[in-house]
């Protein structure tokens, strides 16, 4: 489920509710800290199953909780 090309008609789309929560918590949370409190601890992925990016794996977190 990658993202759709550009059409062109996405400066007319209304933002959704996950949107404008996403865009709040940005405001809100300092990413590059945390990323930096947490990256030297979190698993590089070597050998076995890949790791999931530690961006993402931040804000579902951060949503659960």
């Amino acid at each position: 489920m990658g993202a759709h090309p550009p059409s062109g008609f996405e400066q007319f789309r209304k933002l959704s509710r996950r949107d404008e929560f996403l865009t709040i918590l940005n405001t809100i949370v300092l990413w590059s800290d945390m990323y930096a409190l947490i990256k030297p601890l979190y698993p590089k992925g070597m050998g076995g199953r890949p790791t999931i990016g530690l961006g993402r794996i931040l804000r579902i977190d951060f949503v659960q909780h």
